[in-house]
């Protein structure tokens, strides 16, 4: 208990350098930076101001997360030698493990109180664009994502190097599979959503960048529902519906993903099929309980924190 108070005294000082430098105030310039996302307001739809807050608060949130990390790094010591604060320390019964974890609590601490109050300035900057957009801006919940367990190219090839893992050709035994474990229908609304993700391409013309897939998605029953055609573009974000009573009772469903064009190339990676489940609570539109780990999961996807 003694030596953490020895840590927690150098991490308190951190604190207290980091105020009279007013490195606070670099908030403001996050909130600044924030803001400017409205000029991009009038080149994108209602619908799509969400994820455009979202992505550009992730990244001032990361960028001046750093800044005030690679700030306090780069001066503190320099300045405890230039100051003589150095000398108040080490002529103090404290070991030089001692100053290290003291320093490193205090910046720990001081880039947790960052994090948060961007977070929070985000919900705040969030519900009011929310406010005055109307009805037509997306509500503010989170679905929480379910990834794949396993992901497969059967009649396929492997490619090296590149984004996408595997990629397969026109023809009825060539298909991505994507296979989720581990799933409870009660976490799905009774139309369940999924997104699905793809790089096309052709054989004979390398500028293809859009195509049409087939879906079919199976349970370990052999039941069955099927999406006959999807057409999509390179890269695109593209939604699915099927019956939630389709995931089997052992949790397991299967999406095969195929070329529907004669001449066509599909290519995708892991993470490129996506399920999402019930909504979850951000703003006070209902009343729902989740857990800890999928509220934070929720947060983490609405970006209200970095």
């Amino acid at each position: 208990m003694k030596s953490f108070g020895k840590i927690w005294a150098i991490a308190k000082m951190t604190l207290l350098e980091a105020s009279r430098r007013k490195v606070i105030t670099i908030l403001l310039l996050f909130g600044a930076a924030l803001l400017s996302s409205v000029l991009f307001f009038p080149s994108v739809g209602v619908e799509s101001r969400l994820r455009l807050i979202e992505i550009w608060s992730l990244r001032a949130s990361a960028i001046f997360t750093a800044i005030v990390g690679l700030f306090l790094a780069g001066f503190s010591l320099p300045q405890d030698f230039e100051q003589k604060r150095i000398y108040m320390i080490v002529t103090k019964p404290v070991s030089k493990s001692f100053v290290f974890l003291g320093r490193y609590l205090g910046y720990a601490l001081l880039l947790g109180v960052f994090i948060a109050t961007m977070g929070g300035i985000t919900a705040v900057f969030l519900r009011s664009v929310k406010l005055f957009s109307g009805d037509k801006f997306p509500a503010l919940v989170a679905y929480p994502r379910v990834a794949s367990a396993d992901f497969a190219w059967p009649g396929g090839e492997s490619l090296e190097g590149g984004v996408t893992p595997g990629a397969v050709k026109f023809g009825p035994d060539a298909a991505l599979v994507w296979t989720f474990r581990g799933l409870r229908r009660s976490n799905f609304d009774e139309s369940a959503r999924g997104q699905a993700r793809l790089i096309f391409g052709a054989v004979g013309d390398p500028y293809r960048s859009s195509g049409t897939i087939r879906i079919v998605l199976r349970n370990s029953a052999g039941k069955t529902h099927e999406i006959p055609r999807l057409d999509m573009n390179t890269n695109e974000e593209v939604e699915f519906r099927f019956p939630s009573s389709l995931i089997g009772d052992d949790g397991a469903l299967v999406a095969e993903l195929r070329c529907v064009d004669t001449d066509g190339i599909i290519a995708g990676a892991p993470e490129w099929v996506l399920l999402y489940e019930k909504s979850m609570l951000v703003a006070s539109e209902k009343s729902q309980f989740p857990n800890y780990v999928a509220l934070v999961d929720a947060l983490f996807t609405v970006g209200l924190f970095g």
